[in-house]
Protein backbone atom coordinates (compact mmCIF):
# COMPACT_ATOMS: atom_id res chain seq x y z
CA UNK A 1 0.00 0.00 0.00
CA UNK A 2 1.81 3.53 -1.04
CA UNK A 3 2.36 5.47 2.38
CA UNK A 4 0.54 8.39 1.68
CA UNK A 5 -2.67 7.07 0.70
CA UNK A 6 -2.20 5.01 4.20
CA UNK A 7 -5.53 5.67 7.22
CA UNK A 8 -2.84 7.14 9.55
CA UNK A 9 -1.28 9.13 6.85
CA UNK A 10 -4.56 10.69 5.63
CA UNK A 11 -5.84 11.45 9.41
CA UNK A 12 -2.47 13.38 10.16
CA UNK A 13 -2.41 15.20 6.97
CA UNK A 14 -6.47 16.19 7.66
CA UNK A 15 -5.49 17.41 11.50
CA UNK A 16 -2.47 18.94 9.84
CA UNK A 17 -4.84 20.72 7.39
CA UNK A 18 -7.75 21.52 9.58
CA UNK A 19 -5.04 23.29 12.21
CA UNK A 20 -3.70 25.69 9.84
CA UNK A 21 -7.00 26.53 8.70
CA UNK A 22 -8.06 27.36 12.12
CA UNK A 23 -4.39 29.56 12.54
CA UNK A 24 -5.38 31.07 9.14
CA UNK A 25 -9.37 32.03 10.05
CA UNK A 26 -8.00 33.43 14.01
CA UNK A 27 -5.46 35.70 12.04
CA UNK A 28 -8.07 37.33 9.81
CA UNK A 29 -10.91 37.62 12.25
CA UNK A 30 -8.89 38.63 14.87
CA UNK A 31 -8.53 42.79 14.06
CA UNK A 32 -12.05 42.74 12.95
CA UNK A 33 -13.51 42.03 16.69
CA UNK A 34 -12.39 45.21 18.29
CA UNK A 35 -12.51 48.66 15.85
CA UNK A 36 -9.12 50.42 15.31
CA UNK A 37 -8.03 53.34 18.35
CA UNK A 38 -8.07 55.66 15.14
CA UNK A 39 -12.07 55.50 15.48
CA UNK A 40 -12.72 56.26 18.55
CA UNK A 41 -14.31 59.60 19.70
CA UNK A 42 -11.61 61.93 20.62
CA UNK A 43 -11.96 64.33 23.74
CA UNK A 44 -11.70 67.96 22.87
CA UNK A 45 -10.57 70.05 25.62
CA UNK A 46 -10.22 73.92 27.26
CA UNK A 47 -8.58 75.14 29.76
CA UNK A 48 -10.36 79.00 30.62
CA UNK A 49 -9.18 81.79 32.89
CA UNK A 50 -11.65 83.28 34.27
CA UNK A 51 -10.84 87.11 35.52
CA UNK A 52 -12.30 89.45 37.38
CA UNK A 53 -15.14 91.44 36.35
CA UNK A 54 -16.89 94.97 38.37
CA UNK A 55 -14.15 94.78 40.82
CA UNK A 56 -16.03 91.93 42.25
CA UNK A 57 -12.49 90.30 43.26
CA UNK A 58 -13.51 86.41 41.82
CA UNK A 59 -11.72 84.62 39.61
CA UNK A 60 -10.28 81.18 39.24
CA UNK A 61 -10.34 78.60 36.22
CA UNK A 62 -13.05 76.53 33.99
CA UNK A 63 -12.29 73.28 31.72
CA UNK A 64 -14.34 71.97 29.32
CA UNK A 65 -14.05 68.44 27.82
CA UNK A 66 -15.92 68.00 24.82
CA UNK A 67 -16.56 64.25 23.62
CA UNK A 68 -19.08 63.59 21.25
CA UNK A 69 -22.35 65.26 22.85
CA UNK A 70 -20.99 64.59 26.32
CA UNK A 71 -19.63 68.10 27.88
CA UNK A 72 -18.30 68.42 31.00
CA UNK A 73 -17.63 71.68 32.78
CA UNK A 74 -15.47 71.55 35.58
CA UNK A 75 -15.54 75.77 37.61
CA UNK A 76 -12.80 76.57 40.19
CA UNK A 77 -13.53 80.06 41.58
CA UNK A 78 -12.69 82.45 44.23
CA UNK A 79 -13.35 85.78 45.37
CA UNK A 80 -16.91 84.59 45.12
CA UNK A 81 -19.88 86.43 47.82
CA UNK A 82 -19.88 84.15 50.77
CA UNK A 83 -22.85 81.48 51.32
CA UNK A 84 -24.67 82.91 48.18
CA UNK A 85 -25.48 81.10 44.91
CA UNK A 86 -24.04 82.18 41.82
CA UNK A 87 -25.58 81.81 38.53
CA UNK A 88 -23.19 81.11 36.36
CA UNK A 89 -23.44 80.25 32.12
CA UNK A 90 -22.19 79.31 28.90
CA UNK A 91 -23.01 82.29 26.98
CA UNK A 92 -23.19 82.55 23.22
CA UNK A 93 -25.05 84.55 20.39
CA UNK A 94 -23.56 84.52 16.72
CA UNK A 95 -23.29 88.19 16.76
CA UNK A 96 -21.34 88.55 19.73
CA UNK A 97 -17.97 89.35 19.99
CA UNK A 98 -17.26 85.79 21.82
CA UNK A 99 -15.18 87.77 24.27
CA UNK A 100 -15.17 89.12 28.21
CA UNK A 101 -16.15 92.81 28.03
CA UNK A 102 -14.14 95.73 28.43
CA UNK A 103 -14.44 98.83 31.01
CA UNK A 104 -15.70 100.54 28.21
CA UNK A 105 -18.38 98.41 27.94
CA UNK A 106 -20.09 100.15 31.18
CA UNK A 107 -22.03 102.48 28.56
CA UNK A 108 -24.13 104.53 31.23
CA UNK A 109 -21.19 105.11 33.52
CA UNK A 110 -22.77 104.06 36.05
CA UNK A 111 -18.84 102.41 37.25
CA UNK A 112 -20.95 98.67 36.74
CA UNK A 113 -20.89 96.20 33.70
CA UNK A 114 -24.52 95.24 33.72
CA UNK A 115 -25.86 92.01 32.15
CA UNK A 116 -26.84 93.75 29.53
CA UNK A 117 -23.85 95.69 28.73
CA UNK A 118 -22.23 92.60 28.52
CA UNK A 119 -24.45 90.86 25.99
CA UNK A 120 -22.43 92.13 23.09
CA UNK A 121 -19.61 91.09 23.69
CA UNK A 122 -20.38 87.45 26.07
CA UNK A 123 -24.05 86.62 23.92
CA UNK A 124 -26.84 85.67 25.64
CA UNK A 125 -27.29 82.40 27.90
CA UNK A 126 -26.45 79.20 25.46
CA UNK A 127 -26.16 76.86 28.59
CA UNK A 128 -27.15 77.31 32.40
CA UNK A 129 -24.75 75.58 34.57
CA UNK A 130 -26.80 74.74 36.78
CA UNK A 131 -26.05 71.80 39.60
CA UNK A 132 -28.74 69.81 38.52
CA UNK A 133 -32.48 69.75 36.37
CA UNK A 134 -32.68 71.50 33.57
CA UNK A 135 -29.91 73.51 31.93
CA UNK A 136 -31.42 75.60 29.19
CA UNK A 137 -31.56 79.48 28.92
CA UNK A 138 -34.89 79.29 31.06
CA UNK A 139 -32.38 78.04 33.92
CA UNK A 140 -30.57 81.75 34.29
CA UNK A 141 -31.83 82.72 37.43
CA UNK A 142 -32.87 79.58 39.03
CA UNK A 143 -30.59 80.18 42.00
CA UNK A 144 -31.73 77.53 43.76
CA UNK A 145 -30.25 75.39 41.77
CA UNK A 146 -26.85 77.57 41.38
CA UNK A 147 -23.98 76.15 42.64
CA UNK A 148 -23.65 78.21 46.45
CA UNK A 149 -19.95 79.33 47.27
CA UNK A 150 -18.49 78.67 50.52
CA UNK A 151 -17.54 80.59 53.51
CA UNK A 152 -14.01 81.18 51.88
CA UNK A 153 -15.68 82.50 48.90
CA UNK A 154 -14.58 79.23 46.88
CA UNK A 155 -16.64 77.53 44.70
CA UNK A 156 -16.11 73.68 43.00
CA UNK A 157 -18.58 72.73 40.16
CA UNK A 158 -18.59 69.54 38.02
CA UNK A 159 -21.19 68.57 35.94
CA UNK A 160 -21.75 67.00 32.22
CA UNK A 161 -24.11 67.83 30.02
CA UNK A 162 -25.92 66.71 26.67
CA UNK A 163 -25.19 69.07 24.08
CA UNK A 164 -26.42 69.35 20.24
CA UNK A 165 -24.30 69.52 17.33
CA UNK A 166 -24.68 73.01 17.21
CA UNK A 167 -23.53 73.74 20.60
CA UNK A 168 -20.52 71.17 19.69
CA UNK A 169 -19.51 72.96 16.92
CA UNK A 170 -20.41 76.50 18.81
CA UNK A 171 -17.70 75.77 21.90
CA UNK A 172 -14.85 77.67 20.61
CA UNK A 173 -17.02 80.45 20.66
CA UNK A 174 -18.57 80.22 24.38
CA UNK A 175 -17.96 82.37 26.92
CA UNK A 176 -18.07 81.37 30.65
CA UNK A 177 -19.54 84.42 32.90
CA UNK A 178 -20.11 84.09 36.72
CA UNK A 179 -22.60 86.40 38.45
CA UNK A 180 -23.65 87.54 41.73
CA UNK A 181 -21.64 90.96 43.03
CA UNK A 182 -22.29 92.62 46.38
CA UNK A 183 -22.87 95.98 45.75
CA UNK A 184 -25.91 97.65 47.26
CA UNK A 185 -27.26 94.37 48.37
CA UNK A 186 -26.28 91.34 46.55
CA UNK A 187 -27.03 91.59 42.59
CA UNK A 188 -27.12 88.46 41.25
CA UNK A 189 -27.08 89.45 37.88
CA UNK A 190 -24.37 91.10 37.46
CA UNK A 191 -21.01 89.43 36.11
CA UNK A 192 -18.23 88.74 39.04
CA UNK A 193 -16.19 87.07 36.33
CA UNK A 194 -15.47 86.08 32.84
CA UNK A 195 -13.36 83.66 30.68
CA UNK A 196 -13.81 83.33 26.48
CA UNK A 197 -13.42 79.54 25.79
CA UNK A 198 -10.98 80.96 22.62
Amino acid sequence: MDSFTSPRRRRLALAIGSAAALALTAAFAGPAQAAPAHQATPTQTYHVALDTLNDSGASGFANLALRGDQLTVIINARGLTPGLAHAQHLHYSPAAAHTCPPPSADTNGDGMISLAEGVPFYGGVEISLTTSGDSSPSSALALDRMPVAKANGILHYKRTFTVTPAQAAEITDFVVVQHGVANNGYQATLPTDCGAVN
